[in-house]
């Protein structure tokens, strides 16, 4: 390191002699002399004039005067005048030195050169006088640069020779490298933490798509890169990324601010950051006003306190603006200093003349400013040079100088209270050094390698005999004192208004973000704080009650890539993920709130039309009681069931007769409470299905009718055994005709298959949707295998009964049961055949009544062919309900069977068919030789 300082002192040198004239009209300074000197560089102008023309080395005048840097400058004034009142250093006084960088890195580095050593030295180098061993550095900190350009430039100088750098503005976050900035420091955030701010201010209100306007320099990029990668993980698109110049007198910049303007109102976003200079932002606003563009408007720190800005015309126009700024916090006195501003004792202040010229100087161009008021105020344009004009700059009374509140009403608290920390910081960090127990080292006036030679080697043995003593000074003087007072400043720890403060690794002081909303009151814009960002956990608190909204509705305005999808819609999401378009829920799917990615599916009972945004209750339906389908139905049940009671009574009363025996002795006695159990079991189908009517309905008509067909198929295969089988047959009949058990072991293979159907998958309550309004709730059979072999057994039975009945369709008259089984049976076949497709084919709540439909036709096919002909019989044809009558009737029939099929005698054959009807009715005892 060493080995380049002589190459760089030479270097300085004649960049000094060459470009600083002594004596300089541009020569802006302030300066007061102490005991140690602090250096600051601060944007007292706004810019250089005729820069980009340039074509050799001259003078760099500067134009336009920047009040938000003046005011900077003073506060740093202000803070080095009251350590000095207050006696931080006892017996030490601070002194500065302040240069005006005219906002560019070219002239911050040239007035940084100056902080190195004494003009006077640079003619002497030029000329090999070297004896400059005893004097002293000039400063031994620098406050500043305000913008990041200039602090960048500046730092690698300072850094070089480790000069401490405090900036109260600079924010680039490149600045935080240590390796390339070892001396720098500041009092600010860096834009890392900003941009992060940012990035949680925009997800607060939830917006997603925002425009960046950035400037072409180091600050500018370092936030456009910074913002990018903190909106790619907070899923924030950005809509544009357009760079503007940082100095507004560079050429085109007025065309790239118009295409810049053409932009911002093409995009659909309603959010812009805006992270440019104060004089930048001014003319974009003006062509913003221009073209009648209202957006929300996101400052940076550069400009979120602005008060040139501020107090543009029409400046509500442009819609709202909410900003970050540094903690605005007011520096004790400094009010009061602004309102009794002058140049303090043995001080110089070149800046504060300019002001009070600026200020309170009648100047011809004023006098006619003032004239044109007084004649046509519309027509009158005020100048930049007029704009600090005090009302009484050209009035015959005395003007109270030290009562000026102008500076006072425009003062930018972040700004003056960063630099106020800056020299705070500085001030303890030299306590810190040379003060103990409030005794101080106050003798100042050898060198400090003198103060420090025990600390480090000789300088002299470092450098060759030949080399100039200035390079030990530059060492002695920038190096090891300044590294001592760096190394302090680095671990430096105070407290400011119950807060502490200190500097991180990478130099940047633990202070967050004030959020201010910018408002009007009584025609002028004001600015209000409405949150703050907290650097220590990454939070953002935000009052946003306190936010005043320039919109009709008084909210907050959205910035989205698309409109939000409304409830009811869903987002389908395009190569950009905050753009998307909205599609309509399906039926029976609903989003209850905006922008949601994807529709949830309605509960089971409920439904939706298309695009709904919530489900109402489906209405539940089944085979009521009210239903006019189910009250004939139920009649129908209801006149079965008291039919087959009063058909049982008479059974009952007459069981003893030959009709009754005829039709099955007391096995019609358990067919008609079969019937009975039947004509009830199907009241079961209507209603809402409960678990267990649907268990038991099906089950029990299965058993009940297997247990009715049974005793038809006993009286079946008792009138074909008497009538159709022959003597050979006789003897095992009476071994084999047992019809208690046969139709007891016929109705248990029905309960077994019943039971094996409901163990395994028995019926169950199933809800079925045939519309989405809709939900009925019916009974499932569970296993259509068991449901169709329950069927299926009762069919093969009632076949049989068929077949079997079929045979003995020639019986007599007065014996006609055969008859009377065939056709039941048919219906009974017809019905459930017919009752199949019909099953299939049928859904709804009408189901139940199909299948209540088969089992009343059955019921009611058994009922008329069996059982009304022999209440008929018992209660209206009381002459052939004698023994007699049946005997002869089976006698004239037994006569023409015997003719017919065997050829014999008639008397021979009758006696043969009348022992076979003595069999089947088991009166062998009373009955006599015909």
């Amino acid at each position: 390191m060493f080995g380049v300082i002589r190459p760089l002192c030479f270097l300085c040198c004649f960049i000094l002699d060459s470009a600083i004239p002594i004596n300089s009209p541009n020569d802006l300074y302030a300066r007061l002399q102490g005991d140690i000197m602090i250096g600051g560089l601060f944007p007292i102008h706004k810019e250089i004039s005729d820069l980009a023309i340039c074509t050799e080395p001259s003078e760099l005048i500067c134009t336009g005067f920047d009040l938000r840097g003046f005011l900077r400058s003073l506060g740093m004034v202000h803070a080095i005048e009251r350590i000095n009142s207050f006696n931080l250093l006892p017996g030490i006084k601070l002194g500065y030195e302040i240069y005006d960088t005219c906002g560019d890195a070219s002239r911050g580095l040239q007035e940084t050169i100056r902080f190195t050593g004494y003009e006077e030295l640079a003619y002497e180098i030029l000329h090999g006088m070297c004896n400059v061993t005893d004097l002293l550095p000039l400063v031994k900190a620098v406050v500043g640069a305000g913008y990041s350009e200039v602090s960048v430039a500046v730092a690698r100088l300072l850094g070089f020779q480790l000069v401490p750098q405090i900036s109260y503005g600079s924010t680039a976050a490149i600045l935080s490298d240590k390796r390339r900035f070892p001396s720098f420091l500041r009092t600010v955030p860096s834009d890392v933490h900003m941009t992060k701010a940012l990035a949680k201010l925009i997800r607060i209100f939830k917006w997603s798509y925002v425009g960046i306007i950035s400037s072409d320099d180091d600050y500018g990029r370092s936030v456009l890169e910074s913002l990018s990668m903190q909106f790619d993980s907070k899923y924030v698109c950005t809509a544009f990324k357009e760079k503007l110049p940082a100095d507004i007198s560079k050429p085109g910049v007025h065309v790239a601010i118009k295409t810049v303007t053409d932009t911002i109102k093409q995009s659909p976003a309603e959010v812009v950051i805006l992270a440019l200079k104060v004089p930048v932002v001014m003319e974009l606003f003006n062509e913003i006003i221009k073209k009648n563009i209202t957006r929300l408007w996101i400052a940076t720190d550069y400009w979120s306190t602005s008060r040139e800005v501020a107090a543009m015309p029409d400046i509500d126009s442009v819609g709202n603006i909410l900003g970050l700024s540094f903690k605005n916090i007011e520096v004790p006195g400094f009010r009061i200093y602004l309102r009794n501003l002058t140049v303090g004792p043995n001080a110089t202040n070149v800046f504060i003349e300019e002001y009070k010229r600026l200020r309170f100087e009648c100047t011809d161009e004023y006098k006619e400013y003032k004239h044109c008021l007084k004649a046509s105020p519309r027509n009158c344009t005020k100048s930049q040079s007029l704009k600090f004009k005090s009302p009484l700059a050209c009035s015959t009374e005395n003007i109270a100088l030290a009562s000026d509140d102008y500076l006072d009403k425009n003062i930018e608290l972040d700004g003056t209270y960063s630099a106020y920390l800056s020299v705070t910081a500085i001030a303890k960090a030299l306590n810190n050094i040379l003060c103990s127990n409030g005794i101080c080292n106050h003798n100042m006036t050898f060198a400090p390698w003198q103060l420090h030679k025990t600390s480090i080697q000789s300088p002299v043995q470092m450098w060759p005999a030949e080399s100039c003593n200035l390079a030990q000074w530059i060492v002695l003087n920038l190096y090891v004192f300044p590294l001592q007072l760096l190394k302090e400043l680095k671990k430096i720890e105070f407290y400011d208004y119950d807060e502490k403060i200190f500097f991180t690794d990478d130099g940047n002081a633990n202070i967050g973000y004030d959020v201010v909303s910018w408002y009007t009151v009584n025609g002028s814009m004001e600015f209000h704080v409405v949150g703050n960002y907290e650097l220590s956990n990454g939070s953002i608190y935000l009052n946003k009650s306190l936010i005043i909204w320039n919109t009709e509705d008084k909210k907050a305005p959205s910035s989205l890539c698309t409109k939000p999808c409304i409830p009811g819609q869903y987002k389908i999401h395009s190569d950009v993920h905050c753009c998307y378009n909205c599609s309509d829920c399906a039926e029976g799917y609903y989003s209850e709130s905006y922008d949601m990615t994807e529709c949830k599916k309605c509960p089971y009972d409920q439904w939706s039309n298309k695009g709904s945004a919530y489900c109402e209750n489906r209405t539940i339906e089944y085979l009521e009681w009210t239903n006019p389908f189910a009250v004939v139905l139920c009649g129908f049940a209801l006149i079965g069931f008291v039919i087959v009671v009063i058909v049982g009574i008479g059974f009952l009363q007459h069981v003893a007769s030959p009709a009754v025996k005829a039709a099955g002795g007391i096995y019609i006695c358990v067919m008609n409470f079969s019937l009975l159990i039947s004509f009830a079991n199907s009241i079961l189908f209507i209603g809402e299905p409960r678990n267990v009517s649907c268990k038991i309905r099906q089950p029990l008509f299965g058993v009940s009718f297997t247990l009715c067909v049974s005793c038809i198929l006993i009286k079946s295969f008792r009138i074909v055994l008497a009538f159709e089988m022959g003597n050979k047959f006789q003897h095992s009949i009476r071994i084999t005709y047992q019809p208690a058990i046969v139709v007891i072991v016929l109705t248990a293979f029905q309960v077994c298959i019943c039971t094996l159907w409901l163990l395994l998958r028995g019926p169950c309550i199933k809800n079925i949707v045939l519309i989405p309004q809709t939900l009925i709730v019916q009974c499932d059979e569970g296993s259509t295998i068991g449901y169709a072999i329950m069927l299926g057994y009762i069919g093969f039975l009632a076949f049989v009964c068929f077949v079997l009945a079929y045979r003995g369709r020639n019986l007599p008259d007065k014996y006609n049961e055969s008859r009377c089984i065939t056709f039941s049976m048919l219906i009974y076949l017809f019905v459930w055949f017919a009752f199949i497709p019909v099953y299939v084919t049928t859904n709804g709540m009408y189901l139940p009544a199909v299948e209540m439909v088969a089992i009343l036709a059955s019921n009611y096919g058994v009922l008329g062919s069996h059982l009304i002909p022999t209440c008929y019989i018992i209660f209206f044809k009381k002459d052939n309900n004698k023994r007699e009558k049946y005997l002869e009737s089976i006698q004239s029939f037994s006569k023409v069977k015997c003719a017919v099929d065997y050829h014999v005698p008639e008397i021979s054959r009758s006696q043969y068919q009348a022992k076979q009807l003595c069999f089947v009715h088991r009166m062998r005892k009373r009955c006599k030789s015909v």
